[in-house]
């Protein structure tokens, strides 16, 4: 996950948008010792101007609620988000989108905690996991969560 973020964060500090992260795009090397993103075929400069038309890029299942709802500018964030039909059954529907048709009870509650039980991942992982499924990609962690306690080496 560092790895992944780190590379991430690379590509955002150069400016440069993949809009199709996902298990597919990434190559992890022997042992998993290195870990490198691939297939930049959808990828965008933040610089470059936006296109008149949005139209949805990427991978279904991977692509970041703000692309879905075809918001024009998106930011680095796009890179960081989960489909949001993931993100709603696992969090339920927050407030300010329980009025969009999306199928789901807007009455659900987060099953985050359910279904990644502190046993799997401690509450350190679990901030992160939580932070990287936010619907707003004002709240969406940005690879600057590597600097969390969770990616913070021990010192024994």
């Amino acid at each position: 996950m560092a790895q992944l973020l780190a590379g991430a964060w690379t590509m955002h500090a150069h400016g440069i948008e993949h809009r199709d992260l996902k298990p597919g795009n990434v190559l992890v090397g022997e042992h998993g010792r290195r870990l490198k993103i691939c297939d930049l075929g959808l990828a965008r400069s933040a610089a470059a101007p936006l296109p008149d038309a949005q139209k949805v890029d990427g991978t279904i299942g991977y692509i970041a609620p703000e692309v879905l709802l075809c918001e024009k500018d998106c930011g680095a964030a796009v890179d960081m988000g989960a489909w949001l039909i993931t993100i709603v059954d696992l969090l339920g529907i927050p407030d300010d989108v329980s009025l969009m048709p999306l199928g789901i009870d807007a009455a659900a509650p987060s099953k985050l905690r359910d279904k990644v039980p502190e046993e799997r991942l401690s509450a350190a992982g679990f901030n992160v996991l939580r932070g990287l499924l936010q619907y707003d990609p004002k709240d969406r962690l940005t690879a600057a969560a590597l600097r969390m306690p969770w990616f913070t080496p021990m010192d024994d």
